[in-house]
């Protein structure tokens, strides 16, 4: 459940409460372990039984007699039949609710929006008549209307009231797939837990059906008691209000579902479609200080009956560099996934350096660009924030690098040098989980959540628990049997995961959610042990592990032990690493050996996901490299995160399950289903996916999968099946691939990992290119990096084989040598005239030989000359040198390049330059850049940025296409531009403009004093048809004071990039002055796609 997120200024608030309660405000969480109860309102804790609602999905055919709406669902049948004798194609299958009598999932092939799907013909054109406007791009609200359309047309045939649809939210997860949810609403009070839910894959729509909906009947909106009075209410129903109290979430209405009619154990077995009751409820949220609890409590708002008081949480160049536990901290290193050492000089990846743009910010290695100045980190990152009650982290150095520190066997407050706040969990949370979401964000690269900072607490004065809340996860100091867990990685990953859940594409929050955030931990860990080493002292009755460093996990909540073999954390996913060693099932385990509580089955939720995890683990680990596929380990991890990640952003709850009765995956929201939609390749799951067999023998060892449409693996015909062979040279802190051609490949992905487990650890989609090699500059010299590439067809569905794991050290060069640059790069000479540039020459490898200048290149007329003419710099120093260049009165005009050539014995380097030739009495050059070399352009200058992505910077742009060119490979002269970033990405929106503005700023231009100054340059701002004019591209010049020379705005429609000339900007108001341009670019639109890029500015003096 989501709950409001409360501001530190707390103060009127709490005061606004304090006559009625005498409590105050704060916020919630989600955790690892299931709390022990033992405090007074957990003795208080209940739950009506009514409000629990079991689940049964069954075949169309099996209650078709007996549904209210049986003559809809008899002329679709027949219809569908005669077409299928017709065609040749499958009749969609169907699964009824019998609480409702609604359809809980419809699996067809429906032609929704333009795609490769089977039948599918579907243009825009054709999607702009069935929606009644003019449809330009397939965007979110494009497929939602085309979804909520299809709704409405066939609400008879699922059986629902159309007017109880909300909002829509469609997410594209990839190009080809796409989630969509429509919440249940009802008088304009949201229905908790109903929606419709619907899956698309390639244009077709393969699955829809509802979750947890019954229609509601007859029911009044308007609640009889207030939210204040139902405040009190719920307090004196567990012996009133205390000061400790503070309240999460305010009253708000709801109307809860109920289960009404015939019960034969936990099932429904009344009258079809006689199920379903509904209470208007007023709900709220508090916590009791100093315990982390969250307790809501439901009050009905017509009676004043107070129906549930229940706990909602879910327990559970230059570097910076420190010491990380790499999977546990339990101080030995026996296995790569029970290793608990303490790994020395890990990288700090994207943390803050102190430094101004662009380096603010190390890049995925840890390093960053230094010069000169103090370097500060306080693990304040790009996208982890570290907050750890022991103190501040605060580090600094005066020569660049910072090196954090740590050494094996400390824990808690024990730092490794500088600020109270560099302990080992600050240092391990910080990498662990950078690395985690930089691999989710290769599989969902336009995921905003993955984009922002998370807030990271570690070291909370608690125990043995970690919890997410409020929008940060959460970790605490050993104790009471515990190891830290803010030095574990699995707990990391497991919290982070809800987290994942609660934003992934819908931002539907799966039941059970520690189902997700586990298999989000074993996934990447690539180990079934929930956080080794989390039970350290404390005994479950399941004796020790192999290396004795704790004791194994009990997951049995009552009756008999469900023993862990080999894990001391807390579960295990793989069921052969249990006694006894079976599956866990939902109706034996789950039903059996879990307590009561809002999972599935009506369990308690940590419990209740067992089968989920262990059916997930078998799908990577046994089904995937077992007959017929026989994988390898590194494909079939690749294989299995690809459809997590992407499978798991609409499912509801993993499974139905009514104990003593049945329990399937067949719901358009289950886990099952919602994996087949994001393994299929053709937008028909009827026929089949590339890996279908291996997920249905996966979820149905444990009860959990659906036995129609049967299992076939199919499609991918054509496409990609073996692995490349791949080459890896290592460089100075670069990485350079190629490799084989691969028959069926359309495109090629490149997977990074790195770290103590080396191939067998969570790897990293880092690039998805087309052709044969790629350049990997985010790696570190001396340390180890393996790579994998995997050949992709069409379709996400359709990949071959991984390679081989390359393992590669970089390593910078020991041979002496020397680069050589000049600046400006750019010379504007009048005839007769005569320019000069600084060429400085640097050392490196302590080379400290003389280097000879010269120039080739010039055109006739133009000669050159050096100052000194041979510069000699000092070992690993630089030195410089004055370039003159004189034009002869009759030297031709126009622009030439040439380049400034430096020779050392066999050692030879060369800088590009450019000459302008002017008229006599024409135009001069004040400043020209052409971004070929680096002048000293400042990102964010005044630090007032807001985007999260596509920021400014210098290169050599690559193209993206959607719906036309969005950004061109091309510039107006030579290789480099000013672009929002220059590299295309896994799509087209994967490295565009978002989240509101960049900037970067000139150096410093001296203006002369007389003349007509004029400013020009080229430019594109492009963007799609979800643009609008809050997007821009802005051109100031900044002096005494500032003036905008150019604007375009974003618009509702499609603009592909093309150059334009901005003409001559008159700029004389500026004379004498020194100023500086500014260029501005912003997405402040909604999900829209933006690109822009600037080149060849020149200002001139006439």
């Amino acid at each position: 459940m989501e709950e409001e997120t409360v501001s530190t200024s707390r103060r009127p608030r709490i005061l606004a409460l304090a006559a009625l309660l005498g409590i105050a405000l704060g916020g919630a969480a989600w955790a690892l372990e299931p709390k022990d109860s033992g405090s007074y309102l957990d003795q208080k804790a209940f739950f009506k039984p009514e409000l629990y609602i079991s689940s049964s999905q069954y075949p169309i055919e099996q209650v078709l007699a007996a549904l209210p709406n049986r003559a809809a669902w008899q002329a679709y049948l027949e219809a569908e039949e005669r077409a299928a004798a017709e065609t040749g194609r499958a009749v969609p299958l169907a699964f009824i609710d019998p609480r409702s009598g609604a359809a809980t999932n419809l699996l067809g092939a429906f032609p929704l929006i333009p795609g490769r799907g089977v039948g599918n013909r579907v243009r825009l054109a054709d999607l702009s008549v069935q929606l009644g406007r003019e449809v330009k791009a397939v965007d979110g609200k494009a497929v939602g209307d085309a979804v909520l359309a299809f709704v409405r047309s066939n609400r008879a045939l699922l059986g629902i009231d159309d007017r109880q649809l909300g909002a829509v939210t469609a997410a594209a997860v990839t190009p080809e797939l796409w989630h969509v949810s429509i919440p249940q609403t009802y008088g304009g009070v949201p229905v908790r837990y109903g929606r419709v839910a619907a899956t698309l894959n390639n244009g077709n729509l393969v699955l829809v059906g509802t979750e947890t909906w019954g229609d509601v009947q007859g029911l009044s909106t308007v609640p009889k008691i207030e939210g204040k009075e139902a405040l009190k209410l719920g307090f004196a129903a567990i012996g009133g209000a205390s000061a400790m109290d503070t309240i999460v979430r305010r009253p708000a209405l709801e109307i809860v579902p109920v289960a009404r009619g015939e019960q034969k154990g936990e099932a429904f077995a009344g009258k079809i479609g006689g199920g379903y009751g509904h209470r208007l409820v007023w709900s709220f949220s508090f916590r009791r200080d100093p315990d982390e609890a969250n307790w809501e409590v439901l009050v009905d708002a017509h009676s004043g009956e107070v129906l549930a008081l229940q706990d909602t949480n879910h327990y559970a160049t230059h570097q910076i560099t420190g010491g990380v536990y790499p999977v546990t901290s339990t101080e030995i290193c026996p296995t790569p996934g029970t290793c608990g050492t303490m790994q020395s000089g890990w990288p700090m990846p994207f943390a803050d350096t102190g430094l101004a743009s662009p380096n603010n910010f190390t890049n995925s290695a840890g390093l960053f660009d230094w010069t000169s100045g103090t370097t500060t980190t306080t693990l304040t990152g790009r996208y982890v924030d570290i907050v750890d009650s022991c103190g501040a982290v605060s580090n600094s150095s005066t020569t660049g690098s910072i090196g954090l520190g740590g050494t094996n066997g400390q824990h808690d407050c024990t730092t490794g040098g500088g600020g109270a706040g560099n302990t080992a969990a600050s240092r391990t949370a910080f990498y662990e989980v950078n690395k985690l979401a930089e691999q989710a964000r290769g599989w969902l690269p336009s995921n905003t959540w993955l984009q922002a900072r998370l807030t990271t607490n570690v070291n909370l004065n608690q125990t043995c628990n970690a919890f997410w809340g409020s929008g940060s996860i959460n970790f605490y100091r050993s104790g009471g049997g515990c190891r830290n867990t803010g030095e574990i990685a699995g707990v990391f990953d497991h919290e982070w995961g809800h987290g994942m859940d609660d934003n992934d594409s819908v931002g539907t929050l799966s039941s059970s959610s520690e189902a997700y955030a586990d298999i989000a931990a074993i996934y990447r860990l690539q180990a079934s042990c929930v956080g080794h080493g989390f039970f350290w002292t404390s005994n479950k009755g399941c004796g020790q592990t192999a290396d004795g460093t704790g004791f194994n996990a009990n997951e049995a909540l009552t009756g008999a032990s469900y023993c862990a073999t080999d894990c001391s954390g807390v579960r295990d996913a793989d069921w052969v690493k249990h006694n006894p060693s079976t599956p866990a099932t939902a109706l034996g385990f789950v039903c059996g050996q879990c307590t009561t509580g809002t999972g599935p089955c009506g369990r308690q939720v940590h419990c209740s996901a067992a089968p989920t995890r262990q059916a997930a683990w078998d799908f990577v680990a046994r089904d995937l490299q077992g007959a017929p596929f026989n994988l390898d380990s590194q494909t079939a991890f690749i294989v299995a995160n690809r459809i997590f990640y992407q499978g798991s952003g609409n499912i509801g709850s993993w499974h139905s399950c009514t104990c003593g009765s049945a329990s399937s995956g067949c719901g358009s929201t289950n886990g099952y289903m919602q994996w087949l939609a994001a393994d299929d390749d053709n937008g028909n799951v009827n026929d089949g996916t590339p890996h279908m067999t291996a997920l249905f023998n996966a979820f149905n060892r444990h009860g959990i999968a659906c036995a129609t449409p049967t299992a076939v693996n199919s499609g991918c015909s054509g496409g990609p099946t073996a692995a490349p062979t791949v080459t890896a040279t290592p460089g100075n802190n670069q990485v350079s691939l190629s490799w084989t051609t691969v028959a069926g490949a359309t495109r090629y992905w490149v997977f990074r990992s790195e770290g103590h487990a080396g191939c067998d650890f969570g790897k990293t989609k880092i690039a998805e290119v087309t052709g044969t090699s790629y350049v990997d500059t985010q790696v570190a010299n001396g340390r180890a990096y393996a790579y994998n590439v995997v050949a992709a067809g069409a379709s996400n569905a359709c990949s071959g084989a991984a390679s081989a794991c390359s393992l590669v050290t970089p390593a910078a060069s020991t041979t002496p040598d020397f680069t050589l640059s000049c600046a400006p790069s750019s010379l504007s000479i009048a005839q007769g005239g005569s320019g000069t540039s600084t060429c400085t020459v640097t050392s490196q490898n302590g080379f400290n030989s003389a280097v000879n200048l010269s120039c080739t290149g010039l055109p006739s007329g133009a000669t050159c000359s050096f100052a000194p003419a041979a510069a000699t710099p000092p070992a690993n120093g630089s030195t410089t040198s004055t370039l003159t260049v004189n034009v002869a009165g009759a030297a031709a005009t126009g622009t030439t390049a040439f380049q400034v050539s430096g020779v050392s014995g066999a050692l030879s380097h060369t800088a590009a330059m450019s000459l302008t030739v002017t008229l006599v009495g024409g135009p001069v050059t004040v400043f020209f850049d052409d971004f070929e070399t680096d002048q000293g352009w400042t990102r964010n200058a005044g630090g007032t940025d807001t985007a999260t992505t596509g920021f400014w910077e210098r290169g050599d742009p690559e193209a993206t296409t959607s719906s036309g060119t969005k950004q061109l490979g091309t510039t107006v002269s030579g290789v480099n531009d000013l672009v929002t970033a220059r590299l295309a990405g896994s799509s087209a929106g994967a490295n565009d403009l978002d989240g509101g503005t960049t900037s970067i700023r000139s150096p410093a231009i001296t203006l002369p004093a007389t003349g007509t100054l004029t400013l020009s340059f080229s430019y594109y701002l492009a963007h799609g048809t979800n643009s609008s004019s809050a997007d821009f591209l802005r051109v100031s010049v900044v002096g005494a004071t500032t003036t905008q020379v150019l604007q375009e705005l974003g618009a509702a429609d499609n603009d592909d990039a093309v150059w334009a000339a901005s003409g001559n900007l008159n700029i004389s108001a500026f004379a004498g002055q020194t100023v500086r341009i500014l260029v501005e670019a912003a997405d402040a639109s909604t999900a829209s796609l933006v690109e822009a890029a600037v080149d060849d500015v020149r200002i001139t003096q006439q």
